[in-house]
């Protein structure tokens, strides 16, 4: 019978005293992957057999983990593990054996390279390439947890191979790039939540430019001055988010896709009251002297936009009637998920919370004018392109912490070491270490609006595929801890 601990315990000695848990872990990982490539590479042994082999290997964790981690409290949190995967194993450890006698042990020297601390047991020296998987020390025995007691998983997981069940991620490519010309960009920030990518004017400095904004608003401060405040109700909103949060100074905009919002509500404004002028009983209908002092500034924006080559793309209208209703479905399936997002600090910055609010304002106005339909289009790229940046943060931190020698995957490790020793049945001190937890959270708990509303504006499975997996990682990491704290 092979006896798995005294070149685990060599290995996991030789890391030192000051190796963290996650050290160890990525030991754990490599024993784990290299036996069960060995023993599949068998085919006369049996899948008793291989359980037996992966057994054996437990233990001898498990005997290792109680001796150098005991202030963490791992041990107790594999054994709980051992015992979910059902008594029927224990009793298959002691009363059968191998059909074929292996030497996995040799084997698993071998794999595991010259470099390794496994080395000194090896015949053949030979460094085996590491292979982009989601073999994790994290996750190896928590995939079969969960097989076992939920259903759902099973949806997101390698059915055809239950002991290494995993989320399947597709190509980060099929992530869209986000569009940076006809919608506000995205970046994440030092401390996690999505930003506003900056947008200034094209070129800051054209004098004409310039002039035009400049003498924009001097017409609009006259509007206000010039008329009664209850013959200017209607206009008197859009004129001061024009007004007030924008720089007077054209050089200084930073984000001019925020001007042009508050630019196409006073345009819309007009061109509503321009298509109701005949009936002097319409809602949208202008007081007279209103509607003519709007028409300059309107007019000279509608020139000073074509000065801009950014500005004017957004003037471009090119939609017909099914892309129209398209993009009226696709906002209707993200207003409770992009607001919610917006809502969120972990998520979003207040800054980009509030252009999200105002692309949201601007396309709920009750109209069918070009320019409505303008503002509409700009909202639902822009929510197009938060959640693509909300799914690539997620994919990243996915891809990185499924890599055991990963900092990542270390970080996460230690953690829920950290975990289980303070009996915390939650994600907080992941979230502490690596601000990309919130963002798998915020796909986990807003699943079933996220999937509709996939289904709508991407029209495409892979979409729907990620999303599954970035839950499904969520609730790996979060029953992972539960896991912990029950020891």
């Amino acid at each position: 019978m092979a006896d798995y601990y005294p070149p685990i315990s060599r290995a996991i000695g030789e890391l030192g005293p000051g190796a963290l848990v996650g050290d160890r872990y990525v030991v754990y990982a490599r024993a784990r992957k290299a036996l069960f490539e060995r023993l599949r590479s068998n085919p006369q042994l049996s899948e008793s057999d291989i359980e037996h082999q992966q057994m054996l290997l437990e233990e001898a964790i498990d005997r290792v983990e109680a001796e150098h981690g005991r202030s963490s409290g791992i041990s107790a949190v594999w054994s709980r593990f051992r015992r979910l995967l059902g008594s029927d194993l224990d009793g298959r450890r002691s009363t059968e054996t191998s059909s074929t006698e292996a030497d996995p042990l040799a084997e698993l020297a071998r794999l595991i390279g010259q470099n390794d601390p496994f080395a000194s047991h090896m015949s053949q020296p030979e460094r085996a390439e590491p292979e982009a998987n989601f073999d994790s020390a994290l996750f190896g025995h928590l995939d079969a947890v969960q097989n076992l007691e939920g259903d759902v998983v099973e949806t997101f997981v390698d059915r055809d191979d239950p002991r290494t069940s995993r989320s399947r991620l597709p190509p980060i490519n099929a992530i869209p790039e986000q569009d940076l010309t006809r919608a506000f960009a995205f970046s994440p920030t030092r401390k996690g939540p999505l930003d506003l990518v900056l947008d200034p004017p094209t070129d800051p400095h054209d004098r004409e430019q310039s002039e035009l904004y400049a003498r924009i608003r001097r017409q609009l401060k006259k509007l206000k001055e010039d008329t009664p405040s209850q013959e200017r109700s209607q206009v008197d909103d859009a004129i001061d988010d024009f007004l007030d949060n924008h720089p007077e100074d054209w050089s200084k905009v930073e984000y001019k896709k925020l001007v042009w919002l508050s630019g196409n509500s006073l345009r819309s404004l007009l061109a509503q009251h321009d298509s109701v002028k005949s009936d002097p009983e319409h809602y949208s209908k202008l007081p007279p002297s209103v509607a003519e002092r709007l028409r300059n500034p309107v007019q000279a924006w509608s020139i000073f936009v074509q000065g801009d080559p950014h500005l004017a793309e957004l003037d471009r209208y090119s939609l017909g009637p099914q892309e129209q209703q398209q993009v009226r479905e696709s906002l209707k399936a993200a207003e409770p998920i992009i607001l919610k997002a917006a809502q969120d600090r972990q998520i979003t910055t207040e800054k980009a919370a509030n252009a999200i609010g105002s692309t949201f304002r601007s396309a709920s106005v009750d109209a069918a004018d070009v320019n409505t339909k303008l503002a509409q289009e700009l909202a639902e790229r822009t929510n197009r392109n938060l959640f693509s940046q909300i799914a690539r943060r997620g994919y990243l931190w996915v891809e990185e912490i499924n890599d055991p020698e990963s900092p990542a995957s270390k970080e996460l490790a230690a953690s829920i070491a950290k975990g289980a020793v303070g009996a915390v049945a939650s994600t907080a001190v992941v979230a502490a270490i690596h601000h990309a937890l919130p963002f798998l959270e915020f796909v986990a708990t807003n699943l079933p609006a996220i999937k509709q509303y996939v289904v709508v504006a991407f029209q495409h499975t892979q979409m729907g595929e990620i999303v599954d997996a970035l839950a499904f990682e969520y609730n790996r990491i979060k029953h992972l801890y539960q896991k912990a704290s029950l020891g």
